[in-house]
């Protein structure tokens, strides 16, 4: 199944090869208080670019909302632990004094950050449709090919996440490979000021779901408030629904989780969205939408089979 024996020991050990080899020319990639997904593909992106271009990159987990880069995944990429603060609001663009401190890293300590001028570079066309030839890594191909073999690199989980998958869920992990996944958002990313996307009824996703197969009757269904999930069954007694999402949620809210001071709390929504993620990667088909990250990562580990989107069409970057 995905996410089973998701890592390689060889393509880290290659990674990790290459990654040494590139030490004339440095960029550090800060993780930041975006959503989980986002950072994660963005890191993706990143990791390719450096690869593709013999840059050595490192990882700056010290100001991530989530806590830190080794609560979750051990550190395959090299933690920069410099004394001078990066900047690490956004690493799409920099505020006056964040643009002095980066003059400082390329000037004194000769190490750029992603948010200068290889953040263009990253999502320019000329990258993202380019084909990939990375033999040590086994890329020859496109970018979907590309960031499938990323991923298995940076994400290597630690002992404890490793403990705390879904995976061990031998009946949960069968049930969902016959079943639909679904991805339904709601929360700030639908509603609000971190608004991103329209709101799909669930009526919706299960209409789609008839349409590509109607002898499935059951469903995962991710989402980030369980009203839906009362919704749901209440319209459609005839289907089986399961899902993780706990009772007591009414919706995800990013500035909430960026100013929880419970590390376990924190913790326990990145394990949360990483099961998610696990099941609506194994499910038979799986129905979300294009504008979420966590939509975009499980299209791209399943290779865009068996995916469908609800909203936009996409490419990586």
């Amino acid at each position: 199944m995905l996410f089973d024996n998701f890592t390689s020991n060889e393509l880290i050990k290659s990674f990790l090869t290459l990654n040494k080899k590139h030490n004339n020319q440095e960029l550090i990639f800060p993780l930041t208080n975006r959503g989980f997904f986002s950072e994660i593909n963005n890191l993706a992106l990143a990791v390719l670019y450096c690869i593709d271009n013999n840059i050595n990159i490192k990882l700056s987990s010290k100001n991530w909302a989530s806590g830190n880069w080794k609560d979750y995944f051990n550190p395959i990429i090299k933690e920069y632990n410099g004394l001078v603060n990066l900047p690490s609001k956004s690493i799409f663009n920099l505020t006056r004094v964040e643009k002095i401190a980066a003059l400082y890293f390329k000037n004194v300590k000769k190490i750029d950050l992603v948010q200068t001028r290889y953040w263009k570079k990253i999502k320019h066309p000329s990258f993202l449709n380019k084909t990939f030839l990375i033999p040590e890594l086994n890329i020859d191909g496109d970018i979907f090919h590309a960031l499938q073999n990323i991923y298995p690199i940076i994400l290597d989980f630690n002992k404890l996440t490793k403990n705390n998958l879904i995976v061990s869920n031998k009946e949960t992990v069968e049930f969902s490979k016959n079943s639909f996944g679904l991805h339904i958002r709601r929360g700030d990313k639908v509603f609000g000021n971190n608004k991103e996307a329209e709101e799909i009824q669930f009526t919706d996703y299960i209409e789609k779901a008839i349409e590509i197969d109607n002898s499935i009757n059951s469903f995962i269904v991710c989402t980030d408030d369980y009203s839906l999930i009362e919704s749901i069954k209440f319209k459609y007694p005839e289907f089986v629904f399961k899902t993780l999402c706990a009772p007591t949620k009414s919706g995800y809210d990013q500035t909430t989780y960026n100013n929880l001071k419970d590390k376990n709390l924190k913790s326990k929504e990145v394990l949360d969205v990483l099961n998610d993620a696990i099941l609506l990667s194994n499910s038979k088909y799986f129905i979300g939408t294009n504008s979420s990250n966590l939509s975009r990562f499980v299209t791209l580990v399943r290779n865009n089979k068996n995916c469908y989107s609800m909203d936009k069409t996409w490419y990586p970057g």
